[in-house]
């Protein structure tokens, strides 16, 4: 969708001309010349602020509609205007705030293990959205530098690895049905490094290898956040806290790390993006193995345990 409104330059160089600097050639020949060197010229500059600012609308919009539905349907906004509350009742609202912010009201009253999965949830969704957003934000730009990849082609290449991600996800969301989601978190991760290694090692020089393992990428990318979701419920209880700390992690890892990768990328070169990914996806890996093993402990340090299996969370003790 962006691709048109990218820049559009012309190569100039001693074969090469473009008809303005031909014309002003011939009348000033003494003072201007024709280049000698190959040189970019800017046709027309880059309008990507239409093509961002044409999908920022149609999130505005939709999310103008959720958040009329929820003024519409809310009891909160029912009351009557005026209406105050008694003492009693602000009491209580204040002592539902602080359960709410408790890590120990998600998990049945364990503080240490609520806070313990709070905690490698944050850090999970922190390096999943920062391999994330590194991968699909400069692909792009590496297939051009390192492999040169026309425009074109690294748009339908950055294209390529979206569509893999949506059938990724899919399949986990199917998948699901019938295996634990503990072992599809490890089977997620350890495809995603083996993938990271085959970039780093023929996907430097094989554009063929380029396109097969962005696939992959984005098939192996796409179930990871749903299926972080889906064990922390079977261990926790999802409360509007633990939300909120999952997408916290989230978005800081993807802020940080497109400032990092873009700082390592502009001084090192596409080999930085190669390293980042490599790297991240092994530290995913370490937080789902810490992931399971919380899972392992959770009867040890709450005397209490899941059974864990697909669509069945019954509390044993």
């Amino acid at each position: 969708m962006a691709n048109p409104f990218l820049v559009n330059t012309e190569t100039v160089g001693p074969n090469v001309t473009n008809s303005s600097v031909s014309n002003i050639s011939v009348m000033l020949m003494s003072t201007i010349s024709i280049p000698t060197t190959t040189t970019t010229v800017i046709i027309s500059p880059s309008t990507i602020e239409y093509a961002y600012g044409s999908v920022a609308g149609l999130t505005i919009v939709m999310a103008g509609v959720l958040y009329m539905n929820q003024c519409k349907t809310s009891p909160r906004f029912k009351h009557k205007k005026g209406k105050t509350e008694n003492s009693e009742q602000k009491l209580t609202r204040t002592r539902k705030w602080r359960e709410m912010l408790n890590p120990a009201s998600c998990a049945e009253g364990s503080f240490c293990f609520g806070s313990l999965i709070l905690v490698t949830l944050f850090l999970k969704y922190f390096v999943y959205t920062a391999v994330d957003r590194v991968f699909s934000t400069f692909i792009r730009s590496y297939s051009i530098d390192q492999l040169h990849f026309s425009n074109d082609d690294a748009s339908y290449l950055n294209t390529l690895y979206w569509i893999f991600y949506a059938v990724g996800r899919f399949v986990g969301f199917v998948s699901a049905r019938w295996i634990s989601v503990k072992i599809l978190l490890v089977i997620e991760s350890v495809c995603l490094v083996g993938v990271s290694v085959g970039l780093f090692t023929v996907g430097t020089y094989s554009q063929t290898a380029l396109w097969v393992l962005t696939g992959m990428s984005g098939f192996f990318i796409g179930p990871i956040f749903p299926s972080g979701i889906a064990w922390g419920d079977l261990h926790i209880e999802l409360t509007g806290l633990a939300i909120t700390w999952v997408l916290l992690g989230s978005s800081f890892g993807g802020l940080a790390f497109l400032k990092l990768g873009g700082h390592a990328y502009d001084h090192f070169g596409g080999i930085a993006f190669v390293y980042m990914v490599m790297i991240l996806a092994i530290v995913v890996f370490c937080v789902d193995i810490m992931l399971t093993i919380l899972s392992m402990a959770k009867k040890r340090i709450t005397r209490q345990t899941y059974n864990v299996e697909p669509h069945d969370k019954q509390l044993q003790s």
